[in-house]
């Protein structure tokens, strides 16, 4: 499903955002069933620099039917991710604890688009 996502962004113009793309698919299907991330994701990673990253917040963290693991859950998968664009060496850029207006800010200043 990422990579049909991937397919479609494609034809956009302009940046296109992905939550929960196909980095986070590779980093399970790896924890799960220890396919390397790199064999998931082919020789070229299909994404801009940098890595925009949103760990958990505690302050903000709702666990319900969308988000069904906990926090401790979350922060394991978000250790693992940031391992990831680690080893893959993938520039990560890791947003302000703020407001949603400041954190659209500052992602628009991170991919060089003006705030619309």
């Amino acid at each position: 499903m990422a990579r049909e996502d991937l397919g479609q962004a494609r034809a956009r113009s302009g940046p296109v955002f992905f939550d929960r793309g196909l980095l986070d698919a590779a980093v399970a299907l790896h924890h799960l069933q220890g396919v390397p991330v790199s064999d998931t994701l082919g020789p070229a990673f299909p994404y801009a620099n940098p890595v925009i990253f949103a760990p958990p917040w505690p302050e903000i963290f709702e666990q319900d039917a969308a988000r069904r693991h906990g926090f401790e859950d979350a922060l394991a998968e978000t250790r693992r991710i940031r391992a990831a664009c680690d080893t893959l060496g993938l520039p990560v850029h890791t947003l302000a604890k703020a407001s949603a207006a400041a954190r659209v800010a500052e992602i628009c200043a991170v991919v060089g688009q003006p705030l619309e």
